[in-house]
Formats: structure tokens, sequence, C-alpha cells
């Protein structure tokens, strides 16, 4: 045996057991130096001038990039959660309920969600309970109520845009000059009700909007009829010793008034529970 023939069998026992990762550089380099180098016999269909002489290199680098891309690809859409829809069943978002409209005066209402009638110019949603009707005065004034109980007004949920307050409760005269424009004046106005009992006013934000909150609690010693706020329509009355839980809110310049109002005597804290249930589930989208 040779010398050059044992130092082959050697290189080649050597790789056999263990395969470099990849080529030497002077490998490649030279590869490449002899593509570019060497003559290629010609076609023998002419092809278009901008194809005969493509870079070798150019030619590898795009090889890379496209394996590249390729894997990429690959591991989007085998990770976990991926939201590029191949392989998942496609979901369809629900739509909008279309909430029906409060219907005028005397009407009934289905329980669920509701929003007010044309004419209120703040768009706002609400919850209606079981056995509650429209009980509405005008576009501006509009609520649902619960039947009577006993010959007693039930519970309800009014609301309302406030123009004014009563100068004399059991009068229908108007404060001169009006009530001023903020949430704060017509809180002060009504708080100062003659007989009337008002709780300190607190803070309060729904949905973004600022406002006002507190308690109001007519006289129940009393032989006049009571009147209370006024919208631009009619001026609101209430019964002797009737409790009305108060939320006032700026909502653009518009004074909105919610005020759920029950009677002791009648529903007691059964109605003010279902009174404070609709004002809880309230919610102004303007």
């Amino acid at each position: 045996m040779t010398a050059n023939d044992d130092l082959e069998r050697r290189l080649a026992d050597f790789y056999a057991i263990e395969a470099p990762r990849r080529a030497p550089d002077w490998v490649l380099t030279s590869t490449l130096a002899t593509v570019d180098t060497t003559r290629q016999r010609r076609a023998a269909i002419a092809l278009p001038s901008r194809f005969r002489h493509v870079n070798v290199y150019a030619k590898a680098a795009a090889a890379i990039v496209a394996v590249v891309a390729v894997a990429a690809i690959g591991v989007v859409l085998l990770r976990p959660g991926s939201t590029s829809g191949v392989g998942q069943v496609p979901t369809t978002r629900p739509s909008p309920s279309i909430l029906p409209s409060l219907p005028p005066e005397g009407g009934s209402v289905a329980p669920g969600t509701h929003t007010l009638g044309p004419g209120f110019p703040v768009m706002i949603t609400f919850d209606v309970p079981a056995g509650w009707g429209g009980c509405s005065a005008s576009p501006v004034e509009q609520s649902v109520c619960a039947q009577m109980v006993g010959g007693a007004p039930g519970p309800g949920v009014g609301f309302a845009i406030i123009d004014n307050v009563v100068a004399d409760p059991c009068g229908t005269a108007l404060k001169s000059p009006p009530v001023g424009p903020s949430v704060d004046d017509l809180v002060a106005a009504i708080s100062g009700l003659d007989r009337f009992q008002a709780t300190a006013p607190v803070d309060i934000t729904l949905d973004g909007y600022q406002g006002k909150s507190f308690v109001v609690t007519a006289p129940a010693g009393t032989s006049c009829e009571l009147r209370t706020w006024a919208t631009a329509d009619r001026t609101n009355g209430v019964s002797p010793g009737e409790v009305n839980l108060v939320r006032i809110y700026d909502v653009a310049g518009a004074r909105v008034m919610v005020a759920g109002a029950y009677h002791p005597d009648s529903g007691g804290t059964d109605g003010r529970a279902l009174v404070e249930q609709v004002l809880d589930s309230v919610h102004i989208a303007a």
C-alpha cells in the first residue's frame, strides 16, 4: 500500500465517522468562481437579452430569501393562537341588538333593554322590569312605571330635560329668574324646595359624564298638590311622602335628570329596589 493510498483511506474514515456540518469556505468560493467563469453551451433557442446574464450571487441570495420566507410562513401557520385563519373555523361576530323604542304614555313595555323614544335629545338605554309600562308625559319627559298597588302610585323611573323649578311647591309659578344652567344650580334649587328634605349631593360619573346624585323626600302632611321641577312642556307633581332618587348629568351641555320615584306606603323597600335596579342599568350614548 502506498503512502498516498493510506492517507486517502484515513481521510475517508475520518469524514465517514464525523461529517462536517458544512463545507469549508474555500469549497463554496471555488465553486462559485468555477460557475461564474465556465463557458456554457448555448441553448438552441435564444432567450431574451435580459435573461442571458444572471449573477450567481443574486441567484444564491434569492434562494436563501425564499427558504427563509417559507419557513417564516410555516412558523406563523403552526404557532398556537395564529390569526392567519388557515385551518381555523371562521367565527361570526354578533351584530348589535336593535333596541325597541319606548312607547307613548299608556303603552305596554316588554321586559328587557329599551331606549327612549323620539324627541329626547340624548341617547339613553335602560332595563325595564316585568310588569312595567310606559307613562311618558312628553318627548322631553319620558317614563316607565309599575302598576298601581292598592290605589297608590307604584314605583317608576323618569328621564327629563329640566328647565326650571317651582317657586312654591303648593303653586304652579316657576322661579324667576329661572334656575341656572349647571347641574349644581339645579341640585341647589331642588334641595331648597320648601318643606322637602334632601340629602347632600354626591359626585357621580356615568359613561364618562359627570353628575350629582341625591335623595329628595316630599312632605307627608300637606293638603296641597305638590309641584317640583318643570320641563319645557309641563310641571311635575309628586304625592305626599313620595321619595325620589335623583341623578342629574351634564351630557354635552344637556342637563339630563334621571329620577326614580317610589312611595314607602306602597312597595316600601321592594319599590326602592326596583327603582335602583332600573337606575343602575342606565347608560348614556349621547
